[in-house]
């Protein structure tokens, strides 16, 4: 058995990726939806965040998120 095999979430698991709509964060979304875990995917390309939950992953669902930096504050 693999590592990667003994790592697989229980089913129904919530998880939440930062970063989720290209590359990395995009593949661990991947793997995690596939293992029938329910996927929440954050991203700053809210195009991009549309594609993926839309069609590319199945068992995924868009999760906004909107952070503003402040100088002198």
């Amino acid at each position: 058995m693999s590592i990667l095999a003994s790592l697989t979430p229980p089913k129904g698991l919530r998880v939440l990726i930062t970063a989720g709509a290209g590359g990395i964060g995009q593949a661990i979304a991947r793997g995690f939806a596939e293992a029938g875990a329910r996927v929440h995917i954050s991203d700053v390309d809210a195009a991009a965040v549309d594609a993926v939950t839309g069609g590319q992953i199945t068992g995924t669902v868009p999760s906004g998120l909107e952070i503003r930096l402040r100088r002198g504050a």
